[in-house]
């Protein structure tokens, strides 16, 4: 997800196809072109963050709370 979000945010319409495709798959490879599209670049991988990040959190806090609760019921369900 997260670099699909990156991806859809770098604008690399002046470059030329070997270089937008590497600066698409990674921020790494973009903030090496340098100049605009290193700019783009870091920026649109903040965006990622942010998006994904909260994401994440709100996927594996609800199976945190799940995995912590559901053997407590087990062991009250098999001690009656």
């Amino acid at each position: 997800m997260l670099g699909a979000v990156h991806r859809s945010r770098v604008d690399v319409t002046a470059l030329p196809p070997q270089l937008a495709d590497a600066a698409r798959s990674s921020p790494a490879a973009a903030s090496r072109l340098g100049g605009p599209v290193a700019d783009q670049a870091r920026t649109a991988f903040v965006e990622a963050m942010r998006v994904t990040l909260p994401t994440g959190a709100g996927v594996v806090a609800p199976a945190a709370v799940a995995v912590a609760l559901l053997p407590r019921r087990q062991r009250a369900g098999t001690a009656s």
